[in-house]
């Protein structure tokens, strides 16, 4: 808080944390110190581990449809820069019998390009969201014909409601070719954006590996 304080144009102080797992093994899950727009592009880190300003909700970055963790953090980094920390603040105890481990893979897709579809529409950040979600955007893509089981309808009529219906889109690919067309370009901007963030990430670190060579290459 006293960091947020100092420095205005920072909109969260990241720290690190402790993954605890139902057998009872622990992993020690440090801030990972890039850049907003390559960190949201596909990397993770817990919403706990953010403190973070009033004002992100305020700034009207927050997805208007539904917001988990993933939305959250997509709001605080459109708001600001962030402060990474070394510290451990807290643990997060993964169970069973989450949403994450009932729903099947094509469901939690679903999910994504939902949140994918409300990214879009906040206007903000959409190069490393379409790095963020291609790879759920594949394989729905892939196994489209398997949304016509009735327990995706709601997930559907809810896109329906929106601008920017990636899910429509995809659906209506195999019969309209407009959809169709838009479908793939999603995929190649999708696919480019990914390799994009990839070898962005590779350059960012290559800095902070070239200064722990130069501390091994000194005399002691």
């Amino acid at each position: 808080m006293n960091f947020l304080k100092a420095h205005k144009n920072y909109s969260a102080y990241v720290s690190g944390y402790k993954w605890v797992y139902p057998d009872g093994r622990e992993d020690i899950m440090p801030a990972v110190k890039h850049p907003r727009s390559i960190f949201w592009s596909g990397l993770y880190i817990h919403l706990a581990s953010f403190t973070f300003r009033k004002s992100v909700f305020e700034a009207g970055y927050v997805p208007n449809r539904f917001c988990d963790d993933t939305g959250a953090i997509f709001a605080i980094a459109c708001a600001g820069k962030w402060e990474f920390s070394d510290k451990i603040t807290f643990a997060y105890r993964q169970r069973e019998g989450s949403i994450m481990h009932k729903s099947d893979k094509l469901e939690l897709c679903v999910f994504e390009l939902m949140l994918f579809q409300d990214c879009l529409n906040v206007g903000h950040m959409k190069w490393s969201s379409y790095s963020r979600y291609y790879s759920p955007l594949r394989y729905v893509w892939h196994n489209r014909r398997d949304l016509q089981n009735p327990k995706y309808e709601k997930y559907i009529e809810s896109c329906n409601e929106y601008k920017n219906n990636v899910i429509g889109e995809v659906i209506k690919s195999d019969t309209n070719t407009l959809s169709r067309i838009h479908t793939l370009y999603m995929l190649v901007r999708g696919k480019s954006a990914k390799l994009f963030f990839k070898y962005a990430g590779k350059f960012y670190r290559l800095p902070n590996k070239i200064r722990k060579l130069y501390k091994k290459a000194l005399p002691r």
